[in-house]
């Protein structure tokens, strides 16, 4: 009797320990707010899709919600690059790129979109990585 109690308290405690564990790593993942838009629309980081390659072209990567009315509306993965004084975003997947913000050394030299969302992306990525 007191074996079998023994052996029950012991499994009560190994499933409580465990169950703590499968929790508290399946809350780390958050989304981040980076911007918000004039017209209430909002944009987040998805963290957990977070990538950095530190001796590549394009080093950082990374998925960015766009939120408006409390309802995601669209998940992009984009790739940010920076060349002589140039951020550049790129859809992942596509070959494409454009620049997002210019040095004032550089202005005028190429066009540069007007997307504060992304440009506040990579400003995230870069006090955070």
């Amino acid at each position: 009797m007191i074996k079998r109690c023994l052996i029950t308290m012991t499994l009560m405690m190994a499933m409580f320990f465990g169950g703590q564990t499968i929790s508290s790593s399946q809350a780390s993942a958050q989304d981040v707010w980076v911007y918000s838009a004039g017209d209430g629309t909002e944009y987040y980081v998805m963290d957990e899709t977070v990538k950095v390659f530190k001796h590549s072209a394009s080093p950082y990567q990374g998925t960015l919600k766009t939120v408006r009315n409390n309802r995601c509306i669209d998940k992009t993965t984009w790739n940010f690059s920076e060349d002589e004084g140039y951020i550049w975003a790129r859809r992942a997947g596509s070959r494409n790129s454009f620049a997002i913000y210019a040095a004032p050394l550089h202005a005028g030299n190429e066009p540069v979109m007007n997307r504060p969302e992304l440009l506040s992306f990579y400003n995230w990525f870069e006090a955070n990585y």
